[in-house]
């Protein structure tokens, strides 16, 4: 009776353990997960805040780019926004025709 007594706490303390190990460690599960993004929301509360760039379209090519990633080239009064240099140049070229 006693012996059985023991092996009911060794599997209850085992599945305890079991239980945290999984609950702090498997971050596919959703528990962990908010428990992470709370951990590291709260370990940096000075961090200043990230900055999210505007997208732009380049004319020549149709890629968007961040706004603070594009070359810039001012003509004609409006500001134009590209992936490349490459593509700046194409769009400076005078038409050939």
């Amino acid at each position: 009776m006693f012996v059985r007594f023991l092996r009911f706490l060794l599997l209850v303390a085992l599945g305890f353990f079991l239980f945290k190990w999984l609950w702090k460690g498997v971050a596919g599960w959703p528990f962990a997960s908010k428990k992470k993004q709370q951990d590291e929301a709260t370990a940096t509360p000075n961090a200043p805040p990230k900055i999210i760039a505007e997208m732009k379209k380049d004319p020549v090519c149709g890629t968007y780019i961040p706004e603070n990633q594009a070359v810039i080239c001012e003509l004609h009064g409006a500001t134009h926004y590209f992936c490349s240099e490459e593509c700046k140049l194409k769009f400076q070229e005078p038409d050939a025709g």
